[in-house]
C-alpha cells in the first residue's frame, strides 16, 4: 500500500476529498472494458478517456484515483459526477508512460 498527497505529483487536482491517496497498484488503459475486467479496488487508473463512463467505472471499481494524461480537458459534468461519487481526479500534460514512471518511483 502506497500513500501520497496529490501535491507530491505536482499534477492539477480537479477533485479530492481525502488527506492522502492510498493505492496498491497502477492500471494504465484507454479501454474501459479492460479496466472493468482487470483493475483492482484501490488502483490508480491512468487514461486519456475523458468522459462520464470513466467516472462510472472508477466508482464501480472503487479506484483510488483517476489521472488523465496528455492534458485532457475534463468537463464540468465529469467533475460534478466525480465529486458526487467521491472519485479523485487529476490531470497532467505528461504521457501515460511518464505518469506510470512517476508513480513507480513512489513505491
Amino acid at each position: 500500500m502506497i500513500r501520497l498527497k496529490p501535491s507530491d505529483l505536482n499534477y492539477k487536482v480537479l477533485t479530492y476529498q481525502k488527506e492522502d491517496i492510498v493505492f496498491h497498484s497502477v492500471y494504465v488503459s484507454d479501454l474501459l472494458s479492460n479496466v472493468l475486467r482487470n483493475a483492482k479496488e484501490g488502483d490508480i487508473l491512468v487514461t486519456t478517456i475523458a468522459n462520464l463512463n470513466t467516472i462510472a467505472v472508477a466508482s464501480l471499481k472503487e479506484l483510488s484515483a483517476v489521472i488523465f494524461a496528455e492534458d485532457k480537458v475534463i468537463s464540468e459534468d465529469m467533475i460534478e459526477k466525480a465529486l458526487e461519487e467521491g472519485v479523485c481526479l487529476l490531470v497532467t500534460p505528461k504521457s501515460a508512460f511518464q505518469i506510470a514512471l512517476d508513480l513507480g518511483k513512489l513505491s
